[in-house]
């Protein structure tokens, strides 16, 4: 059996492989799942198939750390009633990622006001 430890970006191509032999994500998950347990969830299998099935077969993982936290906090000095979501798009990553990233650098929503 092969090591169980492998990199993230072999399993994108695991995925892409999967999706362009028209497997569905379920299966694919399966496949992978088979010789390296617990590398990969079925949630980020569904994501990436869906991001494949949109015609964005790049294997470039959005939202990783393409912004510093200096440049998080002028944008929202600059607007800080701009919500989560505005921000979120602002800098192309999920919502999840940027309340995590807002937290770690001691931000907080009061009412519609970022402090």
């Amino acid at each position: 059996m092969a090591n169980s430890k492998i990199e993230k970006q072999h399993i994108l191509h695991l995925l892409l492989f999967s999706y362009n032999k028209k497997m569905k994500a379920k299966a694919a998950f399966r496949e992978i799942e088979k010789v390296y347990p617990g590398s990969i969830s079925f949630v980020s299998v569904t994501r990436w198939f869906k991001k494949f099935r949109d015609g964005d077969l790049s294997l470039k993982r959005s939202g990783k750390e393409t912004f510093s936290d200096e440049d998080l906090k002028l944008v929202v000095k600059s607007n800080p009633y701009m919500s989560l979501n505005d921000f979120a798009a602002n800098f192309e990553v999920s919502k999840s990622c940027l309340s995590k990233r807002m937290k770690a650098i001691n931000y907080t929503t009061k009412r519609t006001l970022w402090v």
